[in-house]
């Protein structure tokens, strides 16, 4: 139970900086008129702050976020030009419960995600449901990875799971059982020389002593480990947080440090360390930079090939994950309530912006993971969702 009660205690972190109350923010800007161009905004709640998290995302003509309305989440399809309602979903096990705060996965017109032991299906043209499945398995993380029509998730006694999303066929595909406890967060597909094959990070956690980490290479295709790589032992708590597989190479967010690792063989390549870790924001790509947004309060570059630090940037700490467009990387900050828009190549604010919410319920700034495409992004506050003019 050890490694489930520092679970929480992160958990509970998040809640805290969630919570700060904002005021008297000056928000640099980089336009005539002192702000971003508001091109549209409307309610997503009918006045009770929105609970919860789903990511957003853009499919077709659609803009697709979570909303809440008499006590209950829904997933919102709204056109992306006008913010007309197209259709709404909330085929749940529990009307009362939507909270995903990890990765989706969409393919074919199906959008699928999960939530816990919870594995949804949804048409995303129609909003209508496919399949709905319950998985009998302890959950830590909630990232749904996938390739074509299969997807991928994972459970904390180092399960892989797979499951079709024609069919909605799930079976374990892994399963590592050490004598000591051990959970993973993520498991992150790739290909190679046309197998598929599986990321997958996991923790041992003693009843007594430090964890310990690892991560696994499984070959699907040939259903066999190809090997088993331990990490570097840090002083605290360790855990996963995002996988990224580019030329051959892991890219790794492992408690307070970033590695890279060779995909074939698993041999770390370099290792770059932090004073705080990326539980919240994960690791990105944005031209060809690794980037992080680090509990510390700074987002950190870093030169894939050498973990060279090219470009720090003093940021909120706790934030969504990072969404990058047209060489623009943008963030909700948990600490500070703003929408942020750094300059991929320097790291430089181009703005930051206040939730015009917050002029009618100091809870309402803005919050979860921010979208965009054709000029325009996509953020919310905790009463509605804003279309906004890109940086560029």
């Amino acid at each position: 139970m050890r490694h489930i009660k520092k679970i929480t205690i992160m958990f509970m972190k998040w809640a805290f900086l969630t919570v700060i109350a904002i005021a008297c923010v000056k928000t640099p800007t980089n336009s005539d008129d002192g702000t971003p161009q508001l091109l549209w905004s409307l309610p997503q709640s009918d006045g009770a702050l929105i609970e919860g998290v789903f990511p957003k995302f853009i499919f077709g003509n659609s803009v697709i976020w979570h909303g809440w309305y008499n006590t209950q989440p829904k997933i919102i399809a709204r056109d992306k030009n006008t913010g007309q309602i197209q259709w709404q979903w909330n085929d749940t096990f529990d009307s009362r419960r939507l909270a995903i705060n990890g990765q989706i996965y969409v393919a074919n017109n199906i959008l699928l995600f999960r939530d816990g032991g919870r594995l949804y299906t949804v048409d995303v043209s129609s909003g209508k449901t496919i399949w709905r499945t319950r998985v009998n398995a302890a959950f830590v993380g909630a990232d749904v990875q996938g390739i074509g029509n299969t997807i991928f998730f994972s459970a904390s006694q180092v399960q892989g799971f797979s499951a079709d999303a024609l069919s909605g066929n799930v079976r374990e595909i892994l399963s590592v059982r050490p004598d000591k406890g051990a959970f993973l967060w993520t498991v992150q597909p790739c290909t190679y020389n046309n197998d598929t094959l599986l990321v997958v990070p996991f923790v041992i956690s003693p009843a007594v002593g430090k964890d310990s980490a690892a991560f696994l290479l499984f070959n699907i295709t040939q259903n066999k480990v190809l090997y088993t790589q331990s990490v570097l032992d840090t002083t605290q708590f360790q855990a996963f947080y995002g996988i990224i597989i580019q030329n051959n190479k892991i890219f790794m967010a492992e408690n307070r440090s970033i590695l890279c690792c060779d995909l074939l063989t698993g041999k770390q390549l370099w290792r770059q360390d932090f004073p705080g870790d990326f539980l919240f924001s994960h690791i990105a790509l944005a031209d060809g930079k690794i980037i992080g947004n680090c509990e510390n309060q700074y987002m950190y570059a870093l030169d894939p090939d050498n973990g060279t630090i090219l470009w720090t940037e003093r940021t909120s700490g706790t934030s969504s994950r990072p969404f990058v467009m047209n060489s623009v990387i943008y963030f909700t900050g948990g600490g500070d309530g703003l929408l942020h828009a750094l300059d991929a190549a320097t790291g430089k604010h181009i703005w930051k912006l206040e939730s015009p919410d917050l002029k009618r319920n100091g809870g309402a700034w803005f919050f979860d993971t921010v979208t965009g495409a054709d000029g325009k992004i996509y953020v919310s506050s905790y009463l509605s969702l804003f279309c906004y003019k890109a940086a560029r």
